[in-house]
């Protein structure tokens, strides 16, 4: 809805209109394509019936504007998200770089990686933040964001979060576990039981996502 400039200058007029000083702009969905001017994340370039022109620079032109029209903008952006588990797109789903480095689910007393499962459509297939690797890719592409658009107010870190209590039993995260918690024959047992319940290192556990996250 916002592929071309005209567009930009009529829906922010109607922001003018109704009063509104401040805008929030989705430049990043979970597919990990960028709507913005990337040398980190691939270009977004459609989704459905709808598409980016080539050369066209979609927060650029949002931020410029905003900028005539007294608006302010804060960028948000699927922080974890790098692949839609609706579609099976994203980049997840086309490069094998994060292999090992995404969510897993505990279901069942089964282990299940995020990408190989259908979560509803407004979820995408997130990176593991306990990942060393991804922590530093993830600071790395926010960085570039802010350092390329600087007029931006702000930067909302939307799911930058475990998809739910039930995700992080990823092999690598369990191994990062056990060094945080200093427990090294920790297992899913000692977190979380088959029946649901909370095993004795289930705080720990509660601790080592959050301090992950904050990471």
């Amino acid at each position: 809805n916002l592929n071309t400039r005209e567009k930009v200058e009529s829906e922010l007029s109607k922001a003018v209109k109704y009063g509104l000083n401040e805008i929030w702009l989705d430049v990043k969905p979970s597919t990990g394509k960028a709507l913005y001017d990337s040398d980190l994340l691939p270009r977004f370039e459609s989704w459905g019936e709808q598409s980016v022109h080539e050369g066209y620079d979609y927060l650029g032109t949002v931020l410029e504007v905003a900028e005539q029209k007294g608006i302010k903008v804060v960028a948000a952006i699927n922080t974890l998200g790098f692949g839609d588990t609706q579609t099976r797109t994203g980049l997840l789903y086309e490069s094998s770089r994060w292999e090992g480095h995404t969510q897993c689910k505990l279901e069942g007393g089964e282990v299940k990686d995020i990408v190989d499962l259908q979560m509803p459509s407004e979820d995408g297939a997130l990176l593991e933040p306990s990942s060393p690797q991804v922590q530093d890719f993830v600071v790395s592409y926010i960085d570039e964001l802010c350092s390329r658009y600087p007029k931006l107010k702000g930067v909302c870190l939307d799911y930058c979060r475990y998809a739910g209590g039930e995700f992080g039993f990823s092999e690598l995260a369990l191994e990062r576990f056990r060094l945080y918690s200093g427990k090294s024959s920790a297992s899913v047992a000692d977190i979380m039981r088959e029946d649901g319940s909370k095993g004795p290192l289930y705080a720990d556990w509660v601790e080592f996502r959050s301090m992950s996250v904050r990471n």
